[in-house]
């Protein structure tokens, strides 16, 4: 199975599957939602890290990881 989080793809495995979605489930909606936000603003700037021509791209990308 495939996911997409936060712009991400995770692959879960069946006994996986029912760990996270437990998880998932019992995490606070907040705290998960920020650090999903988070995690989406960290690869941005992991990309522009790697790539500077990237830079431009930026302030854009940030703008969507925290709506």
């Amino acid at each position: 199975m495939f996911y997409r989080i936060a712009g991400f793809h995770f692959i879960i495995f069946s006994y996986l599957y029912v760990k996270t979605l437990n998880a998932v489930n019992s995490a606070d909606e907040k705290a998960l939602l920020a650090a999903l936000k988070s995690e989406a603003a960290g690869h941005y700037r992991c990309i522009v890290s790697k790539n500077a021509s990237q830079n431009k791209f930026i302030n854009g990308w940030l703008k969507r990881a925290y709506s």
